[in-house]
Order: C-alpha cells, then sequence, then structure tokens
C-alpha cells in the first residue's frame, strides 16, 4: 500500500544490483565508479537519479573504511553547505567526478587534484 502511493506520487525505486561497496582500494576505484554509473544509468528515472543530492548521498553511502573517511565526511559538510544555500553548487564539482579525480589517500582523506591549466585539444581559437 505505501509504495503504490509512492508510485502514485512519482516515487520510483531503484532497480537492479547495486554496485559493490568501495573501501578505498585504488586498484577497484574504475570498476567501483563503472558499476556506480551503470546502476544509475539504468535507473535514471529513479526519484534518487533526478535529484543530485540525493544521487550523492546514496554514492557516499557505499564508501567504507579508513581510506575514505575524511573524503565521505568533507563531502556530506560540503551537501550540507549545498543544502543551506545552493548557489555553492555553482562551478563546483559534482560528488561522483571529484571522486574519480581524486588522489591516492593520505592519512584517511582523498584530495581532489586541481584541474589541468592547459586548453582542451579540441578548444579552438
Amino acid at each position: 500500500m505505501v509504495l503504490t502511493a509512492m508510485q502514485s506520487a512519482g516515487y520510483l525505486r531503484l532497480e537492479g544490483n547495486p554496485p559493490d561497496r568501495f573501501n578505498g582500494d585504488r586498484s577497484r576505484t574504475r570498476r567501483f565508479l563503472t558499476q556506480f554509473r551503470q546502476f544509475m544509468f539504468m535507473n535514471d528515472g529513479a526519484t534518487i537519479a533526478q535529484n543530485d543530492i540525493k544521487k550523492c548521498t546514496y554514492f557516499l553511502s557505499l564508501l567504507e573504511g579508513p581510506q575514505v573517511e575524511g573524503w565521505s565526511e568533507a563531502k556530506y559538510d560540503w551537501l550540507d553547505k549545498i543544502k543551506r544555500d545552493p548557489r555553492e553548487l555553482m562551478g563546483r564539482t559534482p560528488c561522483v567526478a571529484g571522486f574519480a579525480r581524486a588522489t591516492p589517500p593520505q592519512e584517511g582523506i582523498i584530495r581532489e587534484t586541481p584541474k589541468s591549466t592547459q586548453p582542451s585539444p579540441k578548444a579552438k581559437l
């Protein structure tokens, strides 16, 4: 009954096999990100996939262990700021993309690497 009410109100559940949890093992980063992207593509119409904050929160819920604790805590703090003032998101890296560019862990924190200052090869002057 609750599920039917949720569906009629426009809430759609996630379907399929969710990605494996990620514990910070850098050799598994690409696999984890690919699984997450596949799952989100498959659930494109789901309520979580339609809301960036919910999607980031779900993504962060899949991270566990001391190698990713600091990074995920920092992202939760960032999401709090965005929730209070959505303008915080303007020009910032979304949660998942920031994770993909993260450098190896240092003291339990994964840091984002700066963007390249080189122009894109596709850019024409």
